[in-house]
């Protein structure tokens, strides 16, 4: 888990996808996907065979478009370490790992108790 090369293949479009796409398959009229980011979509692989460091950017922005256009799914994000108001909108940034589960309870308040149900 040190090596550097383990931060270099973070495919957050692909694993955004692949659980957006679990919660779907689910009768429930609410569901909400809970996202703890490091801020840092990379695919070093996809980058190195197209050129194009932008890359697993843009796909993280296209599947978040996609949930959001969508409607069944809202996303309760909590960054680490890292702003990533970049691509998400609503989201809870924290430094420090025991700050992550009262960042997540309040992003789950601000979701279960919004004026969104």
């Amino acid at each position: 888990m040190l090596s550097p090369a383990i931060l270099k293949e973070n495919v957050d479009g692909e694993a955004l996808d692949w659980a957006a796409r679990r919660p779907s398959q689910h009768p429930k009229r609410r569901k909400i996907l809970i996202v703890l980011s490091d801020g840092a979509p990379v695919d070093q692989a996809t980058i190195d065979r197209n050129g194009d460091k932008a890359l697993p950017d843009r796909h993280l922005r296209e599947v978040i478009a996609q949930i959001g256009s969508t409607g069944g799914i809202e996303l309760c994000v909590v960054g680490f370490r890292h702003d990533v108001s970049a691509c998400y909108q609503v989201r809870r940034r924290v430094g420090q790992i025991p700050d992550l589960a009262d960042a997540v309870v309040n992003q789950l308040d601000r979701h279960l108790f919004s004026d969104r149900r």
